[in-house]
């Protein structure tokens, strides 16, 4: 499935996240949590949501947590280099 915004394109069978046609690079769980708030997108997505969605329930340390790992999520969605 491939889910579009802005000017970025996720491909969740290829894993890989596009701006324009500049691949970006994630990291496994950064590409998961991505691909997690896309397919749920429109309702409120709590902590315990994201750990049984994309930490398979697991506990987390506090650097692999939900909370660390938005902003890497955020960036990768936004700062990414413009495609020329």
């Amino acid at each position: 499935m491939r889910y579009r915004f802005d000017r970025f394109v996720l491909d969740a069978a290829c894993r890989e996240l596009h701006d324009g046609e500049t691949p970006v690079a994630l990291e496994p769980q950064v590409f998961d949590l991505l691909e997690f708030l896309i397919r749920n997108r429109g309702r409120v997505v709590t902590r315990d949501d994201l750990i049984a969605g994309v930490w398979g329930g697991r506990i987390v340390s506090d650097r692999r947590s939900p909370p660390a790992s938005m902003p890497r999520a955020r960036r990768s969605a936004t700062t990414a280099p413009r495609s020329a």
